[in-house]
């Protein structure tokens, strides 16, 4: 069975119709023209040829929207026929209807336009959302779903749930992840839509997503910035000397991170997102229940909304880190919550120096303990020990990879650091602690 993507909630059908409207129409007051008569084609030939392409059933649906009988169809008349509660209502007259302006206005606008499919989407990743964790999975939905819509440019919230393959082992989840990404890029591509936000949440060690065992454990099945970045390198069709799924990332707005870690590797997500508002921890991430989880989201909504709103990025950290809920559960504390706003090269180069320089001043400090534990094993410390001390080894590890994706050159008592070893240090030390 295929894999794809799922409403979960979204814009008003009122305002996703304002947009198609203006889009094809180049004005919202603009009305659809319903007699193709000689008169119609020496007055408005483009509309002469658009309404020509219609059936006569397609024809005769937008006619039975013309409520005050003008000859001529309004945006309100449109709204009036179409909508009910605020809902699309389809099936019979109402699917003619849509086919009907989805004709005009793809031809109008020059690419796909499909009044039922969002303009802009934020598409929603939770991993090993298994049913003992239903309820915090429905939690942190629903403080994403209240989060997107208040978002002023209406996306709409689109899941990509590969539970069941995601935990039956590493080839069946990237699979699934494949299939699934394909089909939502590509229908994106196909509309014209764009990939507002994305969200990935679930269990990770900050580079793969992992799968918990029912003895809590650990596998490890998705190296998500690799397949991400697969797509974003995809030339589509092959051989065409296209990558559509490039612009898609570079127009991303908003990414938060809510799996443990991934935070702690934002300059890493910066290649493939560039001109995006990104969020996530440093370290632990909030339980998928906590209202802070969603909230890192949040703050990279409330800093991008921001600088749409005429503010300067040099100021949206900081109006991030007010957002609601974004001082809940320790996000800004222990947690690490850490943001980053689109930057020059140079800037963007000084904030990973500071970052590594920090984080090799706390390795420092234990070093010579982790050291002797990949000597000598465990020992005697506790699993609460080795969770500190994997924490400060995996923050060490990827502020190193981050320095080197921002241009510069992890250093460490003269020599640059082996960012193989620094990875295999880290996860020894995650196995470790659940041996």
């Amino acid at each position: 069975m295929a894999i794809s993507p799922t409403r979960l909630s979204g814009a008003a059908r009122s305002t996703q119709l304002d947009q198609d409207w203006t889009t094809a129409m180049k004005d919202p007051s603009r009305k659809i023209p319903l007699a193709v008569t000689d008169a119609l084609k020496a007055k408005d030939p483009e509309a002469h040829a658009l309404l020509s392409q219609l059936t006569p059933d397609q024809l005769t649906a937008l006619k039975a929207a013309d409520k005050d009988k003008s000859g001529s169809l309004s945006l309100s008349e449109v709204k009036g026929f179409l909508l009910k509660n605020g809902q699309l209502q389809s099936g019979g007259k109402f699917d003619t209807f849509t086919e009907a302006l989805n004709v005009l206005f793809s031809k109008a606008a020059g690419k796909t336009v499909d009044v039922r499919s969002p303009n802009s989407s934020v598409l929603y990743l939770q991993m090993n959302n298994n049913k003992t964790n239903r309820a915090n999975q429905n939690a942190e939905k629903n403080g994403l779903s209240a989060l997107v819509a208040k978002d002023p440019d209406k996306p709409e919230l689109t899941g990509l749930d590969i539970t069941p393959e995601f935990n039956k082992g590493r080839a069946e989840a990237q699979k699934a992840f494949r299939d699934g990404m394909q089909s939502y890029l590509d229908n994106l591509v196909k509309t014209g839509g764009s990939m507002t936000g994305l969200v990935i949440s679930g269990h990770s060690n900050g580079t793969q997503m992992l799968h918990e065992r029912p003895d809590h454990l650990y596998d490890a099945n998705l190296d998500i910035r690799a397949e991400l970045k697969r797509f974003r390198d995809m030339e589509n069709p092959p051989g065409s000397g296209k990558f559509p799924y490039k612009e898609l990332f570079d127009k991303t707005e908003k990414v938060g991170l809510l799996a443990c870690f991934q935070g702690g590797a934002l300059q890493q997500w910066r290649e493939l997102f560039p001109n995006a508002v990104l969020a996530g921890t440093e370290n632990f991430s909030p339980d998928a229940g906590s209202a802070a989880s969603p909230a890192i989201y949040g703050a990279a909504q409330a800093a991008r909304q921001y600088y749409e709103d005429g503010g300067d990025f040099s100021k949206a950290e900081k109006v991030g880190r007010g957002a609601a809920g974004a001082n809940s559960d320790g996000l800004q504390t222990r947690r690490g919550l850490k943001l980053s706003v689109p930057s020059s090269p140079a800037e963007t180069l000084k904030a990973a120096q500071a970052d590594f320089d920090k984080a090799k001043t706390a390795y420092t400090k234990i070093a010579a303990e982790v050291a002797t534990i990949m000597r000598e094993g465990r020992g005697s410390r506790t699993s609460a020990q080795l969770r500190d001390l994997y924490q400060t080894a995996k923050s060490y590890e990827n502020a190193a990879a981050s320095l080197k994706a921002a241009g510069g050159t992890p250093m460490d008592a003269g020599k640059p650091i082996d960012l193989a070893q620094t990875r295999k240090v880290s996860d020894e030390l995650f196995r470790l602690r659940f041996e």
